[in-house]
C-alpha cells in the first residue's frame, strides 16, 4: 500500500491535470482529408486557408476566413484557446472544444464544438452564419453551403425602428409606422396593466402609453408612446410578395434584443404569409421586410415543422387609428366577456354541425380549426354570411360537410364590439368514423 501525504496528493492532481491537459490537445487536434465542400457568400467562393470538413454531420470551416468573410473583428486568445468576434452589436465567443458558445451574454449549446484540424481552427459554419443574420441552405447534391446576407437596405437604420414589448405579463416585439407609432400583436398586450419599450440602443421608454388601434380578428394592436424623433419604416405591399422571395424578420425571440433571420417565402393564404426566417417565443409583434426594407407582414406564430408564420401588411393598413385608451381600458375590453362552454355536436354520415349555448352580450363568434388538438389554430370563414362571423344556433351555426372521413379539432370565442374573447377547449369533430 502506499500512502501520500498531502503534499504528495498535491503533486499527483498536478501531474494527473497535466495528462489529461496533454490528452485534450491530441483530442482536438485533428488530421482529415478534404471533403470538396465549397462555401459561398453572396454566390462568390469564399477562399479558406484549410478545406472544411464534416464532423458530426455539420460542416467545420476556417475560423477566421469565415468571420472576417462576414465582417466581424477577431480577438484570438493562445491561453485558452478561445475566440471572440464582434461586429455591429453582435459577439460571438467560442472556445476549442466547449461544446457551449456565447452570443451577446446568451449561452448556447453547439451539435459541434471547434476544434483544431492541421493546425487550424475550425469553427460550425451554420451556427456563425445562423446568428450573424445570415441566410444559410445546404446542397448535397454539389457539397455547397450558400450564405446570404445581402439586404437592399441599411441593417443598422432599420433596426432602430424595431423595438422589444415588456409587459407586466409578458415580451414581445414591435415596430414603428410613424413616429411614437408601434404596431405588435394583440396577445402581446393581452391583460397588461403596465409597459416599456426597449430600442435598439438598448434605451427604455417607459412613459404614457395608448392603444389606438386594434384588430381581435387579425391579433393586431398599435400603440402610441409619448415620444418624438424615432426612426420608423415603410409599409409596403403584402399582395406582390412571391413564393421565393427574400425576407428578413427582426424581433426579440427569448429576450435577445433585435435578432435578425433571412429566409423566403415558402407560402401564401389569405390572412398568412409562410416563411423560413426562423422566429422564437418573444418574436411575436416582429417585423417582415422585404428585400428593399420595407414591411410586408408582422411575425407572430410558427409550428414544429419549421414554418414560420406572418400577418400581411396589408392587413395592419386596414386597423382604423381612432382610439385613444389607456391600457386599463384595453383590458378591461379584453375581459368582458368569455369564451362558450357548452356545446352540442351533431353529426350525420357526411357532415357535423356544432352549437354551442350563447353568451350574454356576444355580438356573434369566431370558430378556429386545427388538424390536431394542439396544433396551429385558423379561422374558418363562414360560408352563410360571408365573412368570419358565426352564430350559436341553426342555420348560421358552424357545419362541416365531407364525403369521406374527416377528423378535426374547433376552439370558439366570443366577439363583442369588435373586442374577441379567449378561446373555448378544443372540441373534437368527427365525420365518417
Amino acid at each position: 500500500m502506499i500512502l501520500f501525504n498531502k503534499r504528495g496528493e498535491t503533486q499527483m492532481k498536478k501531474i494527473r491535470g497535466l495528462i489529461l491537459a496533454i490528452i485534450s490537445v491530441f483530442i482536438l487536434t485533428v488530421s482529415v482529408m478534404g471533403s470538396g465542400i465549397t462555401v459561398k457568400l453572396n454566390g462568390t467562393p469564399i477562399e479558406f486557408s484549410h478545406e472544411p470538413v464534416i464532423m458530426n454531420d455539420r460542416v467545420m470551416v476556417p475560423m477566421r476566413g469565415i468571420f472576417e468573410s462576414l465582417g466581424y473583428t477577431i480577438d484570438w486568445k493562445e491561453s485558452n484557446k478561445s475566440v471572440t468576434a464582434t461586429k455591429e452589436g453582435v459577439t460571438i465567443k467560442l472556445r476549442i472544444g466547449s461544446m457551449l458558445a456565447d452570443v451577446n451574454g446568451e449561452k448556447y449549446t453547439l451539435d459541434s464544438p471547434p476544434v483544431l484540424v492541421d493546425g487550424t481552427t475550425m469553427v460550425p459554419v451554420r451556427f456563425v452564419s445562423d446568428h450573424s443574420g445570415a441566410n444559410v441552405q445546404w446542397d448535397g447534391s454539389t457539397s455547397t453551403v450558400y450564405i446570404s446576407n445581402q439586404y437592399g437596405f441599411s441593417m443598422n437604420e432599420t433596426s432602430k425602428a424595431v423595438v422589444q414589448i415588456n409587459t407586466d405579463v409578458t415580451q414581445g416585439s414591435g415596430f414603428m409606422i410613424g413616429d411614437g407609432i408601434i404596431v405588435t400583436n394583440r396577445h402581446v398586450l393581452k391583460n397588461a396593466s403596465e409597459l416599456s419599450v426597449v430600442f435598439n440602443d438598448y434605451s427604455i421608454y417607459d412613459g404614457d402609453v395608448k392603444v389606438i388601434g386594434y384588430d381581435p380578428t387579425n391579433d393586431i394592436a398599435v400603440i402610441k408612446i409619448n415620444k418624438t424623433g424615432n426612426t420608423y419604416l415603410n409599409m409596403g405591399n403584402s399582395d406582390s410578395l412571391n413564393v421565393g422571395d427574400s425576407v428578413t424578420a427582426i424581433g426579440s425571440p427569448m429576450g435577445r434584443l433585435n435578432v435578425v433571420t433571412t429566409g423566403i417565402v415558402t407560402g401564401k393564404m389569405p390572412g398568412l404569409i409562410v416563411t423560413s426566417a426562423k422566429i422564437e417565443q418573444g418574436s411575436s409583434g416582429g417585423v417582415l421586410l422585404n428585400s428593399v426594407g420595407e414591411i410586408v407582414g408582422m411575425t407572430f406564430s410558427y409550428d414544429t415543422g419549421n414554418n414560420y408564420f406572418s400577418i400581411p401588411v396589408n392587413d395592419i393598413k386596414n386597423v382604423t387609428l381612432d382610439k385613444n385608451l389607456t391600457l386599463e381600458q384595453y383590458k378591461a375590453l379584453e375581459v368582458n366577456i368569455n369564451p362558450p362552454s357548452r356545446f352540442d355536436v351533431t353529426t350525420t354520415q357526411n357532415s357535423v354541425n356544432v352549437y354551442w349555448e350563447p353568451v350574454y352580450g356576444a355580438d356573434g363568434y369566431y370558430v378556429y380549426i386545427s388538424n390536431t388538438v394542439s396544433g396551429q389554430y385558423k379561422e374558418a370563414k363562414n360560408p352563410n354570411t360571408g365573412d368570419y362571423l358565426w352564430y350559436w344556433g341553426y342555420p348560421k351555426g358552424f357545419g362541416l360537410k365531407s364525403e369521406g372521413p374527416l377528423k378535426m379539432y374547433i376552439k370558439v370565442a366570443s366577439v363583442k364590439n369588435g373586442v374577441v374573447s379567449a378561446l373555448s377547449q378544443p372540441i373534437e369533430i368527427k365525420i365518417g368514423f
